[in-house]
């Protein structure tokens, strides 16, 4: 079937299937890279929401640690605990 068509008619079937793939593959590209834009964007928001998640963590343990050492302080001067204890409860809450 192709023999029997003019050189003019291939070349132009030829060049027209070169014209589709390169749009078939220039679509596929722009999808990849706003598919990568979006992970590289996941990609660094998550690790400083992770690092101030940790940060958090690690203020709360080293204010209960504070907390710990308030109160075996006060225990030891005066073997009382309950304005200390309702002191640190005020501090906590706020």
């Amino acid at each position: 079937m192709l023999k029997q068509t003019k050189i003019v008619t291939r070349i132009m079937l030829g060049f027209a299937l070169i014209l589709l793939a390169a749009l078939i593959l220039g679509v596929l590209a722009a999808n990849s890279i706003t598919q990568m834009t979006q992970t590289a964007a996941d990609v660094f928001r998550h690790p400083f929401t992770v690092t101030r998640s940790i940060l958090e963590v690690r203020a709360d343990v080293l204010a209960g640690h504070n907390d710990a050492a308030a109160l075996r302080t006060a225990w030891q001067t005066t073997r009382s605990l309950p304005e200390v204890v309702q002191g640190q409860c005020e501090r906590w809450r706020s």
